[in-house]
């Protein structure tokens, strides 16, 4: 899925996160860089009893527990994920060495250089296919590049509930950190609304109402402004750049599905992406009187 898999950085961020704030991080008991023992690197954690909401069927397509939870319970999911990852963002260059998250890629914030690490990711998945929408979307991030963002904080990187897991609708457990950088608090915000959206988007497609009240920039925003004292910039970048990325990728998991046997190459190379509509209506400007900024 991407060019490197790096589970030392991945446990080195879970102890970070769990020796500087109370966000709920499994315990790591140790990391294994040997592949000689299980035939790959490994590290192990701690059991953690709770229910994670799930992507299969996604959550927002009714008969699971975040869906049948009721308009209360689901209010208590969201703000408790917008706490956890403003736990995380509590954890600033100037109170831990961050230098191991840098993104790599060249830019003089770490934005800039955000970006243009996922333009080379972008690179390495479409090889000599490339994505006439991918390319057309990866210009508008550019030429829409935002100013109006937050100092630089860790950034969790695929902060989504999917990879929580959560007790009486509360978060007990933080999972998942291989896309773990350093980033303006925005970029995990669009992330977590955006991968709301994309569920909701395939519920409302196929005719179910799905979960419209969760997860609005609007209401993440002023949770996260509640719980730091730092009311975010626009979302609207930072929603599309999420979506872009998860383009990318998308189209990455679909091309793995085609190479084991499961799918089959469409004859317009886009159609890899199964949200291709949403990001051709984000950056024609099309989407985004749906969506509450």
């Amino acid at each position: 899925m991407f060019t490197t898999y790096d589970l030392e950085m991945q446990f080195r961020v879970m102890r970070l996160v769990a020796d500087l704030t109370s966000v709920p991080i499994p315990e790591t008991l140790w990391s294994e860089p040997d592949p000689g023992v299980l035939g790959g690197p490994f590290f192990v954690m701690a059991r953690v009893d709770g229910s994670v909401p799930p992507d299969v069927m996604p959550y927002t397509f009714g008969d699971n527990w975040v869906f049948d939870g009721g308009a209360g319970a689901q209010r208590t999911i969201q703000e408790s994920a917008v706490a956890a990852v403003a736990g995380i963002h509590s954890i600033t260059p100037d109170r831990a060495d961050l230098g191991f998250l840098q993104p790599a890629g060249e830019g003089a914030t770490s934005l800039e250089r955000l970006f243009a690490s996922w333009k080379a990711y972008h690179a390495w998945v479409v090889q000599d296919r490339p994505s006439p929408l991918l390319d057309r979307c990866f210009d508008w991030l550019e030429a829409h590049f935002p100013t109006d963002v937050g100092p630089d904080a860790l950034s969790w990187g695929d902060g989504r509930i999917g990879n929580m897991m959560f007790r009486d609708n509360e978060v007990v457990a933080v999972l998942d950190w291989e896309m773990a950088s350093v980033a303006p608090p925005e970029v995990d915000l669009g992330w977590m609304c955006y991968l709301h959206l994309f569920f909701q988007d395939l519920a409302v497609d196929l005719g179910a109402p799905g979960l419209p009240g969760m997860f609005r920039p609007v209401d993440v925003a002023r949770s996260y402004a509640a719980a730091t004292g730092y009311t975010p910039g626009d979302l609207t970048w930072h929603l599309a750049f999420a979506a872009i990325r998860h383009g990318a990728i998308m189209r990455r998991v679909t091309e793995r599905s085609i190479h084991f046997g499961e799918a089959e190459m469409p004859p317009d190379i886009d159609d890899l992406i199964i949200h291709r509509a949403t990001l051709a209506a984000m950056v024609d400007g099309t989407y985004w009187s749906n969506v509450a900024l």
